[in-house]
């Protein structure tokens, strides 16, 4: 059988903007398997793997976390993730859940990013489960000071990401860029193909092999992680967000908002403002 060594924090009899459910390491075997259903989600794990491999399935697509290798999921995919039975995993974790675990996750772009690899984020991590562990603080300052670590372990895995979105293939680079500098509006595919002198079809599969979206999936994607770190971080209207993004009918991008992220902008905006006033950050 696998062991842990791990806290877990009993649920605050109200509302905060963060709170840890559990904390700790995992020494894992082939008898390690964890399943996540949507049911059962409010929570958002964060995971560095120490040593070993094992596999990961979310939204039935499939990844292979390795020593190294940092692991992030959330509420909104059912997930199941196992341990390699001839090299197991060693990691560390922490399951945590509140309003501001969505917030931090979205401003830094991480809100489609499950598997980073090579990133290491084991400091910050561990001094997170530390800290949960310490006997000397209130629960209150606890859960002040890991929430403190969690932006900086999903500050560190951005930065790292980020570094990792370039490729070997000079061609899928070439299209990456140019829809990261076009967000103001919709690139056609026809451009794209003409970009690398390319079919249409060669480049849609291209890009997908390569990010693991279409070009067209990839741009609303990028379009909808601007727009939620422009309603978190500034008062611009909802209108001029969905103008500068390439929208001309604000209520069509609403839409599209809230089909890719489950609720409206104005929504989500007020959501984020009233986890601040929460939290004692806003008057």
């Amino acid at each position: 059988m696998y062991t842990e060594v791990k806290k877990h924090f009993v649920v605050p009899p109200a509302p905060q903007p963060f709170w840890i459910e559990l904390t700790g390491t995992s020494y894992c075997d082939y008898t390690y398997r964890i399943s996540r259903t949507l049911q059962a989600a409010n929570v958002y794990v964060i995971e560095y793997i120490l040593a070993g491999t094992g596999t990961l399935t979310v939204n039935s697509r499939e990844y292979h976390p390795s020593a190294g290798d940092f692991y992030l999921l959330q509420p909104v995919a059912a997930n199941e993730y196992h341990s390699s039975a001839d090299a197991p995993w060693t990691k560390i974790f922490a399951n945590v859940y509140g309003p501001l675990c969505r917030e931090i996750v979205d401003v830094y772009g991480l809100s489609n990013t499950v598997h980073i690899k090579n990133c290491d984020v084991r400091r910050p991590l561990q001094d997170f489960i530390d800290i949960a562990n310490s006997v000397e603080l209130k629960e209150s300052e606890i859960m002040a000071r890991c929430a403190a670590k969690f932006v900086e372990v999903i500050a560190s895995a951005a930065l790292h990401n980020n570094h990792n979105i370039y490729t070997d293939n000079a061609e899928a680079n070439l299209l990456c860029d140019f829809l990261n500098a076009n967000t103001q509006r919709t690139v056609s595919v026809a451009e794209l193909s003409n970009l690398i002198y390319r079919s249409p079809d060669y480049t849609i599969k291209l890009f997908k092999q390569t990010y693991g979206y279409t070009p067209y999936d990839y741009q609303i994607r990028q379009k909808m992680s601007i727009c939620k770190r422009r309603l978190c971080t500034s008062s611009d209207s909802i209108s001029d967000i969905a103008y500068d993004l390439g929208y001309s009918d604000p209520q069509h991008f609403s839409k599209l908002f809230k089909s890719r992220c489950g609720v409206s902008p104005r929504q989500y905006r007020n959501s984020f403002l009233q986890g601040e006033k929460t939290s004692g950050r806003l008057p």
